[in-house]
């Protein structure tokens, strides 16, 4: 196979968004949680196999000026795309390469992280035994790679939409035409499942295509046309993943996101019996946690073989990191040093709730600076500031809030990191936005974040203003220019609504500023 082929990935572009648990922040938090002495993002070596046009590495490289990354792929012209950006924005820490996985090997060079996302499963099998000894072979002694793939028993039901939309779609030769054809098809299929009597419950299989269809509606075409028709497209049991990175002398370490190795949505009852069938390793507690859960899709990370990792993890590691938080009180007006419960809620997880007041007010300290991040024994000392207390927090204390924010990562809620990140929580006189989510919001209402989510502004007003966010710009000349922007009514009837926009505008400005930050974007 050439590298400098045309591949369908050069000809449907497949949607390359940005990953956060791919991020070496994360990959490095979660190294570190078990044992491992991992390099510092700010400063680390990065490889991405199977980069495409470099839309989730290049947003790394931007936020982190004194890492290096490479990403390789094999389609030619989305590598020359991704180059072309990186010129644009000037970048001198990141290259993009063409490169054959199934040959590519040491000569890439040693790297802190490896990443390898929605690869895997993809290639033929000898394409993944090399991508597994790449790893070996370039992965740093303390170093993390990550692989996703499709993973049993819960891929089995996907394959049903795949042989049904492949078999639909066999004389069709245009991609485009072959993704319509399949969700008229899921469609069809979908609505045609009404029982005949209303009080007959749907089968099984008929509330397979209600989620199917549902699914394949929300999903870009690239997206479905290079995964549901690809000729490769294999899942795998977790112990099957295991064993082949053991023979390539790899091993297994945790999965990038973290709750993805918790049973907490199960009965106490239930996650004793996990414990119990996985009492002889980490491993096979993880393939029937796979079986509860019915996983489809794992992302694993990975370790040299050698290493003596740290298990079990408990919540005396907690002290050793940073957190930051994505929560609000649901009641703004409790105080932290009462006796009251109190419940934080996060905009997609759920709440958080306790009573315990060293916990309230660090939840609401890392609420009020979140994305701002906050290392253990200062989020103590000022949690105690904040509640009114002179002397240290003793070790019983330290401990209780150490097992909160233990349970809240477990649950997906808190996130830990190695390093601090100085992401503002207010906005500064003349407020600033990332360069690259500003240059995107011209055109189009996906946006990177510094966080590196990828996130949909689908409003013209937050875009507009994300446009004008240089630094050149206070609140009220902010709102301005906007207010100058304004179209002007057509006809009589829109005026009044145009008034009131008008008058509204900058109260507008301000809830949608406090949301930019709430999302990341601004970095000054």
């Amino acid at each position: 196979m050439s590298s400098a082929a045309i591949t369908s990935y050069d000809q449907v572009i497949y949607p390359n968004y940005t990953y956060p648990q791919t991020h070496p922040r994360n990959l490095a938090a979660l190294g570190a949680l078990l044992g491992l002495t991992t390099a510092p993002p700010s400063r680390c070596r990065v490889l991405e196999l199977g980069c495409g046009d470099g839309g989730n590495l290049i947003p790394m490289a931007f936020h982190l000026p004194e890492a290096r990354f490479l990403g390789v792929d094999i389609a030619s012209q989305l590598i020359a795309a991704g180059n072309e950006r990186i010129q644009a924005l000037t970048l001198a820490n990141i290259e993009l390469r063409t490169a054959d996985l199934a040959v590519a090997g040491a000569e890439l060079g040693e790297f802190d992280y490896i990443i390898c996302h929605g690869i895997y499963s993809w290639v033929p099998d000898c394409v993944r035994r090399n991508i597994l000894a790449l790893c070996r072979a370039c992965l740093a002694p303390e170093g993390v790679a990550y692989i996703s793939y499709n993973a049993y028993p819960g891929f089995h039901l996907r394959q049903i939409s795949r042989t049904l939309l492949q078999f639909h779609t066999r004389a069709v030769e245009n991609a485009e035409e072959k993704v319509q054809q399949s969700r008229a098809l899921l469609n069809w299929l979908a609505a045609a499942q009404k029982p005949a009597q209303d009080d007959k419950p749907l089968s099984a299989y008929s509330t397979y295509l209600q989620e199917a269809k549902t699914l394949f509606a929300k999903r870009p075409s690239g997206a479905i046309y290079h995964d549901d028709f690809s000729s490769e497209n294999q899942a795998f049991y977790f112990h099957e993943f295991a064993q082949a990175a053991a023979e390539a002398g790899l091993q297994y370490v945790t999965e990038a996101e973290f709750s993805d190795t918790q049973s907490l949505q199960f009965s106490a009852e239930v996650q004793a019996q996990l414990a119990q069938l996985g009492a002889d390793s980490v491993l096979t507690q993880e393939q029937y946690l796979d079986f509860l859960t019915g996983r489809n899709f794992r992302q694993t990370l990975l370790c040299h073989h050698h290493k003596t990792l740290q298990r079990p993890i408990a919540a005396d590691k907690m002290p050793a990191f940073y957190f930051s938080i994505d929560v609000q009180p649901e009641q703004p007006n409790t105080q932290a040093n009462s006796a009251e419960l109190m419940r934080f809620k996060h905009p997609e997880l759920g709440t958080l709730s306790t009573d315990n007041p060293l916990a309230k007010a660090a939840l609401c300290i890392l609420g009020e600076r979140f994305p701002h991040t906050i290392a253990f024994d200062v989020l103590v000392t000022q949690a105690q500031a904040l509640l009114g207390e002179s002397v240290s927090a003793d070790t019983v204390r330290r401990a209780e809030l150490a097992e909160f924010l233990w349970v809240a990562l477990k649950r997906g809620i808190a996130q830990i990191h190695t390093e601090e990140h100085h992401l503002p929580y207010q906005a500064s006189e003349f407020p600033v936005a990332c360069p690259i989510a500003r240059q995107q919001a011209q055109t189009s209402p996906v946006i990177t974040t510094p966080l590196h989510n990828t996130v949909s502004l689908d409003d013209p007003l937050s875009r507009a203003m994300l446009v004008l966010l240089d630094g050149t710009r206070n609140l009220a000349s902010l709102t301005n220019e906007l207010t100058n922007r304004l179209k002007p009514p057509q006809n009589a009837a829109e005026q009044a609504e145009y008034t009131s926009l008008q008058a509204k505008l900058p109260e507008l400005v301000a809830i949608q500023l406090k949301r930019l930050i709430r999302l990341g974007l601004l970095i000054h």
